[in-house]
């Protein structure tokens, strides 16, 4: 299977930015693409969206503001919207830029001045561990150093998945992650029914990735193939040569025989690994 380009990101033009005072690095992972619209993005038509997602979108709208207020409150933190371009059906954009493109055009809410370049993407990432993973590899690139705190933001039914599953494969300290968890709505038996869905369907997705820490198996790879990700061995561009090894040692890394082995090699963000 061909290998799409590897992750990058948009800095602005100009004088280079300064990343030296940054240490918390916040997540608001995509779920859908905003496509633009006279209503930046009220209206659930202006959105490429899957047909479970109906009525989800004021859910990915209050994300976004949950990132940007994390932002506005530390002087600190770079946000990272995070999600590849999973439509290509019906669009090239990604949902991290989309994400970013809905704040911009709604001026960030009025909760950021303008503009400001402390707002990035990842463009690649399609589940929820290579939303951390990549904005963890992109931080690093950026900063040539790990962030000491991390926050995410998605959905409050996945925070399990998160912080027992993604960060402990990761090995990234627990102590210092903060998780924002915004459902969508339950009024109504039509959003009740579509909860008790969604909570079957992480269930299920906590089972697959329990014994698949890595993302490296036929189901993981079938649901990431089928949202134009990559496949895996996964690939990054260290920013120096010096990199290199540990990086593409850990994307190498497929969780040993059983999946479930935790990666032991250095990582710059692990306990005790240091820099």
């Amino acid at each position: 299977m061909a290998q799409p380009s590897v992750p990058t990101t948009q800095l602005p033009a100009g004088n280079p930015v300064d990343f030296s005072h940054i240490e918390h690095l916040i997540i608001v992972c995509g779920h859908a693409i905003y496509l633009g619209g006279p209503t930046n993005g009220q209206d659930e038509s202006e959105w490429a969206i899957e047909p479970f997602q109906k009525g989800e979108t004021p859910t990915f709208i209050a994300h976004i503001k949950a990132g940007l207020e994390a932002l506005r409150d530390d002087p600190a933190a770079m946000l990272m919207f995070s999600g590849g371009p999973t439509k290509p059906e019906r669009t090239l954009l990604s949902e991290a830029e989309s994400y970013k493109s809905l704040a911009a055009t709604n001026t960030y809410f009025s909760l950021l001045p303008l503009p400001t370049h402390l707002i990035l993407t990842d463009d690649h990432a399609t589940d929820c561990y290579t939303n951390v993973l990549f904005s963890l590899l992109l931080f690093h690139q950026l900063t040539h150093r790990a962030p000491l705190h991390l926050t995410i933001i998605s959905f409050a039914f996945k925070e399990r998945r998160f912080l027992d599953l993604h960060c402990r494969a990761l090995r990234y300290p627990l102590s210092c992650v903060t998780y924002i968890g915004i459902d969508p709505p339950t009024e109504g038996e039509e959003m009740q029914q579509k909860r008790e869905m969604m909570l079957k369907g992480e269930k299920k997705a906590r089972e697959v990735w329990g014994g698949d820490l890595y993302g490296t198996g036929e189901v993981a790879a079938i649901k990431r193939g089928g949202r134009g990700g990559m496949g895996w061995p996964y690939v990054w561009p260290p920013l120096e040569e010096r990199e290199k090894g540990w990086v593409e040692a850990f994307l190498g890394w497929g969780g040993g025989e059983t999946g479930r082995e935790i990666y032991a090699g250095w990582l710059p963000w692990a306990e005790g690994s240091g820099e």
